[in-house]
């Protein structure tokens, strides 16, 4: 059976219907913030049970919860261009995360009024937006790591959460997922691609002696994309 054919090789968004995928969205620079502002912005986008795609996104002023449009699912650039957004990266990250986006929306109910964030409370704790243990990151982690991974592991086990940098956390995603990719097409294919480079290296001189330890690394990552790649 072709991969493809739940998709009818449907090459307008090419998402499983019936999954409950995630991706990560990354921009630069935010101007909005002081100090950190460098690190950059991180938004996530979630399907629910009946395969509707939604975007949360968590910011310094307020959040916002809302579904995805056939339009914004093309691709990363046409989802700014709805948006008026500048995300520059993306992450597909295949699992089920269908109860992730019950906490997503939870958290939308609970402070979708906004907030107003004092400088003590920016630098601070507690359960609205503050640097420190509620930016945009570490809010993104947090909704996903309430699900698990198409491979069963949670997703807060893979990644490093010690940066909670954006920037940081976003490359941290990349690694771990081997793909920068905003549509379901795009990670399979970027999937494909990263297992014929780790099988050249592999095939490399310096690593076909079997007690080279960096030979372990690449063949535990070949394995982690058959099984992300399997139906």
């Amino acid at each position: 059976m072709n991969l493809y054919t739940y998709c009818e090789n449907d090459s307008i968004n090419n998402i499983d219907p019936s999954g409950h995928d995630a991706i990560a969205l990354y921009k630069g620079s935010n101007e909005k913030l002081p100090i950190i502002g460098f690190a950059g912005d991180m938004q996530v986008m979630m399907q629910n049970k009946d395969g509707q795609w939604y975007s949360f996104y968590w910011m310094v002023n307020g959040v916002t919860f809302a579904p995805a449009t056939e339009q914004e699912l093309k691709s990363l650039s046409e989802y700014n261009k709805e948006n008026g957004t500048k995300f520059k990266s993306s992450v597909y990250i295949a699992g089920d995360f269908s109860e992730s986006f019950d906490y997503a929306k939870e958290l939308y109910e609970k402070h979708k009024d906004g907030w107003n964030v004092s400088i003590q409370s920016f630098f601070g704790f507690g359960d609205k937006y503050n640097v420190l243990s509620k930016n945009c990151a570490q809010v993104t982690l947090d909704i996903l790591s309430k699900d698990k991974l198409k491979d069963g592991n949670s997703l807060i086990d893979l990644v490093c959460t010690v940066n909670v940098l954006p920037v940081r956390i976003i490359k941290s995603l990349e690694n771990q997922f081997e793909n920068h990719a905003f549509t379901k097409q795009e990670y399979i294919n970027q999937l494909k691609e990263a297992k014929k480079r780790y099988s050249n290296r592999l095939n490399s001189d310096s690593l076909l002696k079997l007690d080279n330890p960096f030979r372990k690394n690449i063949l535990d990552r070949m394995n982690y994309i058959d099984r992300a790649l399997m139906p």
